[in-house]
């Protein structure tokens, strides 16, 4: 709960202006490199194009110049064409009317990104009321790659980690101030978050539960927390919830999960429990529990199994200062959410993925970015429970945390996420060549993506799009090599592009910019995959 009062809140704010600035103008600073470096780039992956698609309401791999469709057109689309709920999928839709280019696109994730660590921030601020502390915490997701990774990909990743972050925030508002207020805030966050990613319902689950669990728990002590309250949290959760299972996980069911027995989720075999061994559960158990990325949310949850120890138990184990410490750093809710958070995690392992280090956990990676604050914030507490030689740990405290601060800035500010390349130099060569019609051939993966910067993006004034081009899109041109194709426009390694476009030959000439490939057509017009 929140410790406005407790022994962590100081006798006086920092509230000097050049303070406050001081603080502020590194991490600005380094919020807007991360920016520069990443909102420019125009290497799309192709879930990436896809997702701009679903949200016009049309299909990725369409016939080209087709008509963009409607809102239900783009739910349609979310459900045969993606595994997520669809909340960014509309939230991009109409981001899309006030531009299409490729940096306007990330701008949007970039948001949700900076919102995220913003919550942080103000999880720091609502422990300690110092704003080096918070300063700091705006910074923790810098040490988690994942997160960076994600913040500009035109997907709903980033939004998924700033859901958990305000979650956690404003969950610990409402139980730290029961009132109808901030149960429906509260409520209706995570129901508009669980529209994101499906790795955030585990986390709504769990957030549902631990709230239900701290009240009962805690009605013998006078919890303020009552049916009213309960009511107002879970209708928005629940209505929600039953929009994603109505318009989203249902249709996705039947249209992509159960196809063919599971072929096109047939990826997700490797991080989920499915025909694993206990030797290789117990293995990948333990990865998610001690990784870096995910030891905070474990010591968190351990903490809290320990809240739900009997009296007379922790007393026989040695634990009541431990509890005590617990206590008096408010981490007992917390603590119980990461645990219920894990519990539900491994029930649901066999068909969700758990990998901690992987895009499918990100949520987890962000609970740990809170769970390394909230732990922070618990151990300075109780440190500053002793009186003897404060002022010299103030001060070393206030150093390290300056420390801090600039470390994660610098990171922050010159981190790079691995590009993707780009498919623009090989566009911009063509534009330059003008080659006759039919003579570029692109593959299927590759398609969603050239045919988003001929008709929305960079090249829509070119006159080659699409005459000049043979495209995989539904009843287009088979076989995707004929007769005058002279240029492959693919993602695909050279030796895989021999291998699916056989007989056809595909060769990689050092002139041409990457991505495109010369090809000799099959003296015979053959059928190829």
């Amino acid at each position: 709960m929140l410790l406005e009062n407790g022994p962590t809140a100081p006798a006086r704010s920092d509230s000097r202006p050049w303070w406050i600035v001081a603080l502020a103008l590194p991490g600005f600073a380094s919020l807007a490199m991360f920016a520069a470096r990443h909102l420019p780039s125009t290497g799309f992956w192709y879930d990436e194009s896809m997702q701009f698609w679903m949200s016009l309401g049309l299909d990725g791999v369409g016939p080209p110049r087709s008509p963009p469709g409607g809102f239900w057109a783009a739910i349609h689309h979310n459900a045969v064409a993606n595994l997520d709920p669809g909340g960014f999928t509309l939230i991009l839709r109409y981001w899309l009317r006030l531009g299409t280019g490729e940096m306007w696109q990330r701008i949007l994730p970039f948001l949700f990104f900076a919102t995220g660590l913003a919550g942080v921030g103000w999880i720091g601020w609502a422990q300690r009321r110092r704003r080096l502390f918070a300063a700091a915490c705006c910074a923790v997701p810098a040490l988690f790659p994942l997160v960076l990774d994600y913040a500009t990909e035109v997907r709903a990743y980033s939004m998924e980690f700033a859901g958990v972050v305000l979650g956690c925030a404003l969950l610990e508002r409402f139980e730290a101030r029961p009132a109808a207020r901030t149960a429906v805030l509260a409520g209706t966050t995570i129901g508009f978050f669980l529209t994101s990613r499906y790795g955030f319902a585990i986390f709504a689950i769990a957030a549902c539960l631990s709230v239900v669990v701290s009240a009962v728990r805690d009605r013998g002590a006078g919890s303020q927390v009552g049916r009213r309250h309960l009511f107002a949290f879970f209708v928005p959760v629940g209505l929600a919830g039953a929009a994603v299972a109505i318009f989203a996980l249902w249709p996705q069911y039947q249209a992509r999960m159960s196809y063919e027995g599971g072929v096109l989720i047939g990826y997700l075999a490797g991080v989920t429990t499915a025909s694993k061994s206990i030797g290789e559960i117990a293995g990948m158990l333990a990865v998610n529990l001690l990784h870096p990325a995910g030891l905070p949310v474990t010591a968190a949850a351990t903490l809290g199994a320990v809240t739900l120890l009997p009296q007379r138990l922790q007393t026989r184990l040695g634990l009541d200062p431990l509890a005590r410490a617990i206590d008096h750093a408010g981490l007992a809710p917390f603590g119980l959410l990461c645990l219920i958070a894990l519990a539900v995690t491994a029930l649901l392992w066999r068909w969700h993925p758990w990998a901690i280090t992987t895009k499918w956990s990100l949520w987890l990676q962000a609970l740990s970015a809170v769970a390394l604050v909230r732990l922070a914030a618990g151990l300075l507490a109780n440190i500053e429970a002793v009186r003897s030689g404060a002022a010299v740990r103030d001060r070393a405290i206030a150093a390290l945390t300056l420390i801090g601060v600039l470390a994660l800035d610098l990171r922050l500010a010159f981190y790079q996420r691995p590009d993707w390349p780009t498919f623009v130099p090989a566009l911009a060569y063509l534009e330059r060549l003008a080659p006759p019609p039919d003579s570029v051939a692109m593959d299927v993966h590759s398609y969603p993506t050239i045919r988003y910067f001929y008709e929305y993006g960079a090249f829509t004034s070119s006159p080659l799009y699409p005459d000049r081009f043979r495209m995989p899109y539904w009843n287009g041109p088979r076989p995707l090599i004929g007769p005058q194709t002279r240029f492959l426009l693919t993602g695909l390694t050279l030796s895989a592009a021999n291998r699916v476009f056989a007989p056809a030959t595909i060769t990689r000439d050092v002139s041409l910019p990457e991505r495109l490939f010369r090809v000799d057509p099959p003296a015979i017009d053959q059928p190829h995959d």
